[in-house]
């Protein structure tokens, strides 16, 4: 069983929350895991329906795949890790208190695994304050080469705007005009500028910048 077509997922998107509740509990119960990952991927992608960006339903039992994900961190020469990317992705999309453990738990897993991005997007889904001084580390220890695309500096500041986007306390902000300069992207000089907008810390320097941004959207943005 494949769930690979976009006709499934957009299916799923609209299904009612029995039948979500339903495939959930399939995915959790079965042995099988290449049939759980696919099952998972239902829960993991968004849908364009009808010109409009749709998020697949969230998993209606965070706890149990949270103790699942757990448990396969623990032996992870033994896991498949695309089976593991499979539950992760689907965590990515929920915010639960229980995911800060995980979360860090990522975030200090060997580099070869490649999921210590998992964890600092969950830590832009459930920032605490408790989180600030990881997250300073990370963006003042790992910005030395942002220009060739520091893997570690562009997770901790993903998460950080992330957080930002929907209002948490206790960020760091007052670094974000500090790495304005370097960005090499437009998509991240145009996050840049939208939070220090909404959060009214946009220096007047960067503004006088973005009024002859490369970027339309960017010049827009200071109109």
């Amino acid at each position: 069983i494949r769930f690979t077509d976009d006709y499934y997922h957009t299916s799923f998107c609209l299904a009612s929350s029995e039948v979500v509740k339903e495939v959930a509990e399939i995915a959790l119960n079965t042995n099988d895991i290449s049939v759980r990952s696919s099952l998972l991927s239902l829960f993991s992608y968004n849908q364009i329906i009808g010109n409009e960006l749709k998020s697949p339903p969230a998993f209606p039992f965070p706890e149990r795949l949270i103790d699942i994900a757990t448990d396969e961190l623990s032996h992870l020469e033994e896991s498949k890790p695309e089976y593991v990317h499979s539950i992760l992705r689907v965590l990515n999309k929920i915010r639960h208190p229980n995911l800060a453990a995980l979360g860090r738990r990522l975030r200090n897993s060997p580099p070869h695994f490649s999921f210590r991005g998992y964890g600092w997007t969950m830590l832009g889904n459930n920032y605490t304050a408790d989180d600030r001084d990881e997250l300073i580390a990370a963006l003042t220890t790992e910005s030395t080469d942002i220009e060739n695309g520091n893997g570690t500096f562009y997770s901790a500041l993903g998460a950080m705007l992330s957080a930002a986007e929907r209002g948490a306390d206790g960020l760091p902000l007052e670094l974000l005009p500090s790495f304005w300069a370097e960005m090499p992207r437009n998509r991240w000089r145009q996050k840049i500028a939208e939070i220090l907008l909404k959060y009214d810390m946009m220096p007047k320097n960067i503004r006088n910048e973005c009024r002859y941004d490369q970027s339309e959207r960017i010049r827009e943005l200071v109109k």
